[in-house]
């Protein structure tokens, strides 16, 4: 090895004896030249490799070892390693065998000169104090004694190393740590160039990975870059980030990993806490933890190749020491490391949600999406304070007041908050192709009656955008569309295996999306702590299995917090049977919210009982007492956990009319005006203004179906006050409204003004 100006030269070692006939610097041995017997390697193992040199099989068996990975006999009977065939010869002509050829003498050449880059390494930075030379280096991988008889073997194969170019480093760990930095200036990086220097940075402050040469034994993960745009709530782009994540599939588990679960937020608890918030006036901020996982350390030694854009030292790997992104183990990692230190802080975690955390000294609640986070509660200045708090310890981007969260716009006004998702329905209505289709007005059509085709099989392009369209009508309905539940439950049955008419009832669901993509749910402090649950269930709706579908639906503060739309697992016999396994899947559901809301303590918030109405009267009878024995015997005892918490005294059922069961929604198809019907009294609205034929017609007389409530769809002009009235204003000592036609309030009704004022008979 010479080093000439700072760069470093490698002389290879040329076989002692001249390469065999039939080996040339142009291309692999012709066959006939060597026979499987000349290969003591393959002849050893009983594999042939018919005369190429080196083959796959022994290169796959000597990798990782310091033995030669083929021998070639010489003239005098001795052999000569294939390791040591000059490199600068051009490359073997076949591919396969090229590829293995490289990939073994990259790893050989590593495995002898790792300690020599290091040297090399050093004269970029700052030598050591103490200068050593190759033979002292050599020297010290010994006891000091070469002369005692117990260590004289291993001081001869030390010098056997030295003569060819094999040693033991000790002292690189001690060199200064090269800095990454991207290649040619990043100007291959365009508009991510800023954000891929901050994560290096990130890195570098962090200390996320050490360098070092990379050893025998040792397989790395590869890197890779993951570029995305941060949209705001105006859909403008607020940050550009740029990740350097580890492709984990590559790790071993029990070598690389063990444990991965890691906890999220629960939908269904971020809708509680909203609906709380508008009960309870909180405030609201939310911030974005920078580069989270990097705060936490990993159990386990991680190798990592660079990307390709990022300088590194030559034979050199990153050894991971703080959980990346991308590898299995680090979301774990990072949730553990920020779970211990909030409880160090006095928070406690939620017994029925692991990524809620409470404090019950400053009366904030924190809910956490990975490096999402949202903290809330009655005191500005506490809220304030726990931020600073935070981001001394985490880094964040403080984005104040929510009003983005994992993809859901969230508007907030006193007493109000309106949760949509019009930014990404947009996308994905453009995404498809849908942005100038024709508006639907319900999600299916009424009559719709979907099966599988016999043994029609769809072509993989077909299946695969059928897939990807459901997908992304499952994350909405999932988070702020209850609305097209059913529907996208519905089509998601045949996305194995779909047909043109599934297709269609997809298209169908776009559709509709786009005629209201602001539609979103509602909650409101006007209809106070009242918690709701509805279920109900159709009889033998799917027409390949002939199971029913459960539907569901739990409100709070007026609006949905909780819904399902799922075929059950097991066919019902009646539909005093399939309302009755409904009943029991949301009684499940019922005692989680219950649970949930009660371990928040939240003064003068306490959930004793739930409300849970039912529109089948024998199954109502069933979830009080053990009747109808002998058309309920079948019926599987898990079901029957309904009626301990009946008995219980947690959850109360009560009989609601068909008609007014909200749950229905979510079991079938519904014609036009049932389903707008049921989704203006699930508060389901385009911000407090639904755009559709009036409520009240002139000489016809309204009782609120609701028991207590009528929903007015728009602003109602009063009297008096120069104008519409003002939601938020209080105080009126008359209010007169200017309606057509007569409007008939009991005593116990309530009038509606939307999007929140109401007013009782003694205000009116």
């Amino acid at each position: 090895y010479e080093v000439q100006d700072g760069l470093l030269t490698r002389i290879y070692r040329v076989p002692d004896s001249p390469l065999p006939t039939g080996f040339s610097s142009v291309g692999p041995l012709q066959e006939g030249d060597l026979s499987d017997e000349e290969c003591v390697r393959c002849q050893r193992r009983k594999l042939n490799c018919d005369g190429e040199q080196p083959c796959y099989p022994c290169i796959k068996a000597q990798s990782n070892s310091n033995v030669a990975s083929c021998n070639y006999r010489r003239s005098d009977g001795t052999y000569e390693s294939w390791a040591t065939r000059p490199f600068e010869a051009k490359a073997l002509s076949e591919p396969n065998l090229r590829e293995d050829y490289q990939s073994y003498t990259g790893r050989r050449k590593l495995k002898v000169s790792n300690e020599l880059r290091s040297l090399r390494d050093a004269l970029y930075t700052k030598a050591p104090e103490k200068k050593r030379t190759d033979q002292s280096i050599v020297e010290e991988t010994i006891d000091s004694d070469p002369h005692d008889d117990e260590n004289h073997g291993r001081h001869a194969a030390a010098k056997n190393n030295y003569k060819g170019f094999k040693f033991s480093l000790s002292a690189y760990n001690e060199l200064p740590q090269p800095a990454l930095q991207l290649k040619n200036n990043g100007t291959a990086n365009g508009k991510y160039l800023e954000a891929k220097v901050e994560e290096l940075n990130s890195h570098k402050e962090k200390g996320t990975w050490k360098v070092v040469p990379l050893q025998g034994g040792i397989k790395p993960v590869t890197s890779r870059w993951v570029t995305t745009d941060k949209y705001g709530p105006d859909g403008e782009v607020a940050r550009r980030k740029a990740r350097l994540v580890a492709r984990g599939f590559q790790q071993e588990e029990g070598i690389d990993y063990e444990e991965t679960f890691a906890s999220v937020v629960k939908s269904a608890s971020t809708r509680i806490l909203l609906a709380l918030a508008a009960l309870c006036h909180w405030h609201i901020h939310q911030g974005d933890v920078k580069t989270a996982f990097l705060n936490s350390d990993l159990d386990k030694p991680v190798y990592m190749k660079a990307p390709r854009d990022v300088q590194l030292p030559r034979g050199c790997c990153l050894l991971l020491l703080k959980a990346l992104y991308g590898l299995k183990q680090s979301p774990r990692a990072w949730y553990q490391k920020l779970r211990d230190t909030l409880v160090r802080w006095g928070w406690r975690i939620s017994a029925y949600d692991p990524c809620v955390f409470i404090n019950d000294g400053t009366g904030l609640i924190l809910e956490v999406h990975v490096d999402d986070i949202n903290v809330m509660g009655r005191s500005l200045q506490e809220i304030l304070n726990f931020k600073g708090q935070f981001s001394k310890e985490f880094p964040i981007s403080d984005e104040g007041e929510c009003s983005w969260y994992l993809g859901m716009h969230i508007e907030q006004k006193p007493g109000e908050i309106h949760l949509h998702q019009k930014q990404y329905i947009d996308q994905i209505v453009t995404k498809y192709g849908f942005k100038d289709a024709a508006p639907a007005k319900t999600p299916l059509d009424a009559k719709i009656k979907l099966a599988k085709q016999g043994d029609y099989v769809a072509n993989t392009k077909f299946r695969k955008e059928y897939q990807s369209k459901v997908g992304s009508l499952n994350f909405s309905s999932n988070q702020t569309r209850p609305d097209i539940a059913f529907a996208t439950g519905y089509v998601a049955r045949y996305a194995s295996n779909p047909n043109r008419a599934h297709m269609d009832a997809v298209d169908r669901i776009f559709a509709y999306l786009k005629s209201d993509a602001r539609k979103g749910i509602v909650y409101s402090d006007k209809h106070g702590l009242q918690l709701r649950g509805f279920v109900d269930s159709d009889f033998a709706g799917c027409e390949d299995s002939r199971k029913s579908t459960t539907g569901w639906v739990f409100t709070l503060a007026g609006g949905p917090i909780s819904w399902s739309s799922q075929r059950q697992k097991t066919v019902a016999t009646s539909t005093m049977d399939a309302e009755y396994i409904a009943c029991a899947e949301a009684a499940k559901e019922a005692m989680w919210i219950r649970n949930f809301i009660n371990d928040l303590r939240i003064p003068g918030v306490h959930i004793d009982t739930v409300p849970l109405y039912i529109d089948n009267n024998a199954a109502l009878k069933l979830t009080r007492n053990p009747e109808f024995h002998s058309r309920a015997k079948h019926i599987d005892v898990k079901h029957n956990f309904i009626r301990e918490k009946v008995e219980e005294g947690l959850i109360d059922t009560q009989r609601v009319n068909t008609k007014d069961n909200l749950a229905d929604v979510f079991t079938k198809a519904l014609p036009r005006s049932t389903h707008e019907d049921l989704l203006r009294r699930l508060n389901l609205t385009s911000g407090g203004v639904i755009e559709s034929e009036p409520l009240l017609e002139k000489g016809k007389e309204i009782v609120g179906s609701d028991p207590g409530i009528i929903q007015v769809p728009r602003p109602l002009r009063v009297l008096g006050t120069g104008g519409e009235l003002d939601p938020r204003q209080q105080g009126h000592e008359l209010l007169q409204l200017q309606i057509a036609g007569s409007l008939h309030i009991d005593e116990s009704s309530h009038l509606y003004l939307n999007p929140g004022f109401n007013f009782d008979e003694r205000t009116a």
